[in-house]
């Protein structure tokens, strides 16, 4: 049972608060204009392929060794390490915005800023933990969503140098916010980061959001349980203690 005296709610962003979306032609337009900009004669099939592989280069090593590297750290070893360095430097910006856009667009998941509303005139206050390779991305997503007003506190994986399950994360969000752990819920989508990291700051209820990458929840380790597990954000609103949403 969720702890009856639960006074803020901090939530994880992607895949718990918003979704990628499958981009226009899978992106081709971006990787031609990355393409442009390295002045590569690469077909958009051949860089695609490169970059998503030394994405997924980054994301393993950031993975087992829990740090979060600034985007040019990033664009410069891993991304775009094969290609010239001063091109690469001087076109930072908007090579990563590029290879973002590649990905896929964002959009809030269903209902989120509904929920958000109802939370905050139930009196809850919220905060944000969240694993991302940009420094401001985030933050931008929050106000173009126009939900930024309602994140107290924003951690950040990109801004503070850690990634979850790095409890520091949650600690620093728990300290920002001034309040107790055990009067915070975490809600994520990922048992290996946000279970484990909330738990070892000492967030005592964590509610998982299903998602893509949540994965089966039917085998987890015991130290990989979820207090409770909703298919949508808004399906939180029913587990709030004393509560009747």
């Amino acid at each position: 049972m969720i702890n009856k005296d639960v006074e803020v709610i901090i939530f994880d962003w992607g895949g718990t608060l918003v979704k990628r979306t499958v981009p226009p032609e899978e992106g081709r337009d971006s990787y031609e204009k990355i393409l442009k900009i390295l002045d590569s004669k690469e077909s958009v099939d051949i860089i695609k392929k490169k970059l998503k592989e030394n994405f997924a280069e980054y994301k393993n090593w950031a993975i087992k060794c829990l740090i979060e590297v600034p985007e040019e750290v990033l664009m410069i070893k891993w991304l775009f390490k094969d290609y010239s360095l001063e091109t690469v430097l001087r076109n930072e910006k908007e090579l990563f915005i590029l290879f973002q856009q590649a990905l896929g667009p964002r959009k809030t998941r269903e209902g989120v800023k509904e929920t958000l509303s109802s939370l905050k005139k139930m009196g809850y206050r919220m905060g944000l933990v969240s694993n991302h390779i940009g420094r401001t991305m985030v933050l931008d997503e929050l106000k173009d969503f126009n939900i930024d007003q309602y994140m107290e506190t924003r951690i950040i994986s990109s801004l503070e140098g850690v990634r979850k399950p790095d409890p520091n994360l949650f600690r620093k969000a728990i300290e920002e916010m001034n309040i107790l752990p055990e009067k915070c819920i975490y809600v994520g989508d990922n048992p290996s980061r946000d279970v484990i990291g909330a738990r070892l700051a000492g967030i005592r209820d964590v509610i998982l959001v299903k998602s893509e990458v949540s994965g089966n929840l039917d085998n987890l380790r015991a130290d990989l349980l979820p207090d409770i597990v909703v298919d949508n954000v808004s399906d939180v609103l029913k587990h709030l203690p004393g509560k009747n949403i």
